[in-house]
């Protein structure tokens, strides 16, 4: 094939997943869970996230921690002001 006739295929199928997925979206409101829907929403992304972590057994646990942690930024949303301190010794759940 021609690579313009290639790029063109490409950008329709781009359009056409893009669409898809929106079809396919669902806001925080559809979780029924008012005020604590945010929440939950982003602490499940959060564990999502955390699965291909050595600390995935405590993604319970760390969840609400990052989900706190980007919370605590404000407006701002500047991430480099989340830090990560490492402490030989004791347990992963001594975090705070």
């Amino acid at each position: 094939e021609h690579p313009q006739m290639i790029i063109k295929g490409f950008r329709k199928a781009s359009l056409l997943a893009t669409k898809r997925l929106k079809e396919m979206e669902v806001g925080v409101d559809a979780l029924g869970e008012g005020d604590n829907g945010r929440r939950l929403l982003l602490e499940r992304c959060a564990a999502t996230a955390l699965n291909s972590k050595l600390i995935c057994r405590n993604k319970g646990f760390f969840a609400p921690m990052c989900v706190d942690a980007v919370e605590s930024l404000g407006s701002d949303r500047n991430l480099k002001m989340i830090g990560i301190k490492k402490i030989t010794g004791g347990s992963v759940t001594d975090s705070t």
